[in-house]
């Protein structure tokens, strides 16, 4: 019933030029693709899949470069000679359609400086729900901005945690309204509507409707290093396949930012339960995974996730109460892949079910249309929050001191680990109907399972799972601190190279038949990989055990070997580098 209520009060709710000497100018062309091997070309050529649709390619390319796609034989014809024409928005007459009845403009579309403003503003006008962060700086400097949107704001509490990201793409600017006008909405209704109040009470919203000023005030889709953000993130990064994903995975200041409130050991650690990244160019909802993995998964083919089931329901709802005409759902590697993007590295490196709303088939529509889509997706938008506490949810704690212990949380018969938040404790583990064998681990703790847990409908509240694990015989301790590490290395224990980006070995000093195990942990003392120790093998009084690091997908940074010989527990630092 709760859903119902809030879907229907949401429902009446909805009743600059920069120029300089060595500036790329890329343009916007329609290519005929008849197959993956065609994408692949395109890609190779330099272009930036955009969207495909009926047998055409939406691409970009530098401009100087056109004369590639048309040797090599495509067909193509030119949509915009400079990308940035693509969103030159119809102005409109201001009074064409007044304020929204709330206390935000969306008459024009938010630059830096107004969106700043219109932030700063609902900061003011709810200060005990909200939180203003500068989350990071883009390359020209200018601040990214972050809205946390929940009760007891400086408090970390037991509560999903949700994220809505708007603006990788600077020429996609209604990306920028929709979250913006979902916060709006959200926050005028608390005080007077009970069930948009549960949503702030109980939960954790995190909005940055504008991640890449630089490419909003250039009007084009990159960074000002030419960067397409939503190819920059580490998960499956392939420089190989992505002409514009950057040097590195998370070179760009921009999608930092986004590290910085989604990663544990940053400025703002979030374990986001749900997230939606919003894009325009089409009128869908995209689900991960978006990379392709030949030839189990070649480009073009549906690639599911572990979490497929809940991952599909949850996206066939979106669609169906969003109200965009002609709204559709896609698995994105089966649309057209792409490699190193948010949802994929969201899912994939920190358990966040993440997925691409594509609002509008216009990049920037006209401004007399930005309330239009606005309300089109509010709905939607809300249903994501209701969403995040579906399944089941619960803390894992130290049986003994009952303080919070960074865990992983598995469900049998879905080959995918989830997370806890480190700082309380708490986990929300999105799951379908049906019944559920949950385990909680961590370094140093005995496993815990809990068998037969029944989940109700994708709409009932989440069903509650505490663990309280007891400390394992090996050790006493699940965090370990930089003194404790060096005083253990006299085990004589050694990683090489180190720092490493591939193949590690690891030599102990010690006699085979003692290895009981060997893990990798980060620095927060959670297991990122267990090694196979029947790979091991003897030579003389040392132990040799090889390891191939090179598919980790784990942010660079120092980490732990955690080396459990006959019962006594040795560590090393590392340092990983991709």
């Amino acid at each position: 019933m709760r859903l119902f209520y809030v879907l229907l009060i949401v429902s009446l709710l909805i009743f600059g030029s920069l120029s300089s000497g060595d500036e790329i100018v890329f343009s916007v062309l329609n290519v005929k693709v008849n197959n993956a091997d065609d994408m692949s070309t395109l890609r190779h050529l330099g272009c930036d899949i955009d969207i495909v649709k009926d047998g055409w390619a939406r691409v970009y390319i530098a401009r100087d470069d056109i004369y590639k796609i048309g040797r090599t034989g495509f067909t193509y014809y030119v949509l915009y000679e400079d990308s940035r024409d693509i969103s030159n928005w119809v102005k409109v007459d201001p009074d064409h359609e007044k304020r929204d009845p709330y206390n935000l403009d969306f008459t024009s579309y938010h630059s830096p400086e107004s969106l700043y403003d219109a932030l700063v503003e609902l900061n003011t006008n709810y200060p005990d729900v909200t939180r203003l962060y500068q989350i990071g700086t883009s390359v020209e400097d200018r601040p990214i901005w972050a809205l946390k949107i929940t009760d007891n704001p400086d408090v970390e509490e037991d509560e999903p945690e949700i994220r809505f990201i708007g603006l990788h793409h600077g020429d996609e600017k209604i990306s920028v309204e929709v979250p913006l006008y979902f916060a709006s909405i959200l926050l005028d209704t608390y005080k007077h509507i009970s069930e948009t109040r549960e949503l702030v009470e109980e939960r954790e919203i995190w909005v940055v409707p504008m991640m890449n000023p630089d490419g909003w005030v250039r009007n084009t889709r990159y960074n000002a290093n030419y960067v397409d953000l939503n190819r920059n993130y580490s998960y499956m990064w392939n420089p190989d396949e992505e002409p514009h994903c950057g040097e590195y995975p998370f070179s760009e200041p921009e999608t930092c930012a986004i590290r910085n409130i989604s990663a544990n050991g940053y400025d703002y650690p979030n374990t986001f339960a749900l997230g939606i990244t919003c894009h325009s160019g089409a009128q869908c909802i995209n689900t991960p995974w978006n990379y392709a993995d030949p030839p189990e998964y070649p480009e073009y083919s549906y690639h599911p996730t572990p979490d497929d089931e809940v991952v599909m329901e949850i996206a066939n709802r979106f669609a169906e109460i969003n109200t965009t005409p002609g709204f559709w759902v896609t698995n994105g590697c089966e649309w057209y892949a792409t490699w190193g993007d948010c949802n994929d590295w969201s899912y994939g490196e920190r358990s966040c079910i993440d997925y691409t709303l594509e609002i509008s088939d216009v990049k920037t529509p006209p401004e007399n249309q930005i309330i239009t889509y606005c309300k089109y997706n509010l709905t939607s938008l809300f249903f994501i929050c209701i969403a995040s506490d579906c399944g089941i949810r619960g803390r894992v704690t130290d049986a003994d001191t009952g303080e919070p212990i960074p865990a992983n949380i598995e469900v049998a018969g879905i080959d995918w680990t989830w997370y806890n938040d480190p700082l309380y404790g708490d986990y929300h583990r999105i799951l379908s109907e049906g019944y559920y064998d949950i385990t909680a681990s961590a370094s140093g703790y005995i496993p815990q399972t809990v068998y037969d847990v029944y989940v109700d409908d994708l709409y009932a509240p989440a069903e509650r799972v505490d663990f309280q694990l007891e400390k394992s015989v090996s050790t006493s301790k699940a965090i370990i601190t930089s003194n404790e590490i060096e005083s253990s290395v006299e085990c004589s224990l050694q990683c090489y190279p180190n720092p490493t980006s591939g193949y590690l070995n690891i030599g102990i000093n010690g006699k085979l038949d003692n290895l009981k195990s060997i893990a990798i942990l980060d620095i927060s003392g959670r297991v990122v990989r267990s090694i196979d120790i029947s790979s091991g093998y003897a030579e003389g009084n040392k132990i040799l055990v090889g390891v191939d690091l090179s598919d980790l997908k784990i942010d660079d940074g120092v980490y732990i070997i955690c080396i459990d010989m006959n019962n006594k527990t040795s560590y090393k630092k590392i340092i990983y580098t991709r």
